[in-house]
């Protein structure tokens, strides 16, 4: 998904289940969030990188949980040409989720 907002260019947005885990309450989605925007004047990537738990059931996505186990919240920038930039977020948020699925201390799927 590409938008333009002003100077920043937005190139990816997803919210990836990367796996499950159980807590007392039930099975919980483990997820990763991912969102990358360009400022092609200041040739900088931002990707904002997040870790949450949520119930399976799509009624309560909006629900998110935090474990002590999940990566904290964090943002990375880089300077970067344009062209290269989606590669590096695409690459960026796959390293983040294997982060994610190496710390799950039960998994049942990735």
């Amino acid at each position: 998904m590409r938008q333009n907002r002003g100077s920043m260019e937005h190139f990816l947005d997803s919210i990836s289940v990367v796996g499950a885990t159980d807590l007392e309450d039930g099975t919980m989605d483990v997820c990763a969030e991912v969102e990358a925007r360009y400022d092609s004047p200041a040739r900088e990537l931002t990707v904002t990188l997040d870790s949450f738990l949520r119930p399976p059931d799509a009624s309560k996505h909006k629900q998110r949980l935090h474990a002590p186990w999940l990566p904290e919240r964090r943002i990375v920038r880089e300077v970067v040409q344009p062209g290269a930039a989606s590669d590096l977020a695409r690459d960026i948020a796959r390293s983040w989720r294997k982060k994610i699925i190496e710390v799950i201390p039960s998994r049942s799927f990735h």
